[in-house]
């Protein structure tokens, strides 16, 4: 980028979740599945590994970091944008569960695992952190009640 007198900045976000996601994302096939229960479907959810850990965040937080990195964000530098936190998809589809109060049997599909699952990715956010100060700021818990109350609207 330097040598062409462009000011490029690249960006690695992390997994990020919030409303309006597609089904084709673990967190709102959870969410949309749990509001089919609740609306009648049979309490049974089949679902892949739920071993993993992924980094996840509020979409809201990340695109705040795009600016922040628009304004202080150094030429030529790759930021990474993630909670910094590891998650396991088994502790979101109970948080969602929870959230939703209603009761469900989990089953795990070996139909529904990926060829390759890697166990655990998380982010090191401390370039970001500190070259403009972004650290997320929603909570995750909240991500996931503003997630399934989407799905609930939708239906």
């Amino acid at each position: 980028s330097k040598a062409y007198n462009m000011n490029i900045i690249a960006v690695r976000p992390f997994n990020h979740i919030g409303v309006g996601q597609n089904l084709n994302f673990v967190v709102p096939d959870f969410a949309s599945r749990i509001v089919d229960i609740e609306n009648g479907a049979e309490p049974i959810l089949k679902v892949g590994n739920l071993e993993t850990y992924r980094d996840f965040t509020d979409v809201k937080d990340i695109v705040r970091g795009y600016t922040m990195l628009l304004d202080k964000g150094k030429n030529g530098e790759v930021y990474n944008i993630g909670s910094g936190k590891e998650v396991k998809v088994y502790d979101i589809l109970r948080k969602l569960i929870d959230i939703s109060g209603v009761s469900i049997k989990i089953e795990i599909d070996p139909d529904k695992f990926r060829p390759i699952d890697v166990p655990l990715i998380v982010s090191d956010n401390s370039k970001i952190f500190n070259d403009t100060g972004w650290k997320p700021e929603i909570i995750l818990d909240d991500t996931l009640n503003e997630i399934l109350q989407y799905w609930r609207n939708k239906n």
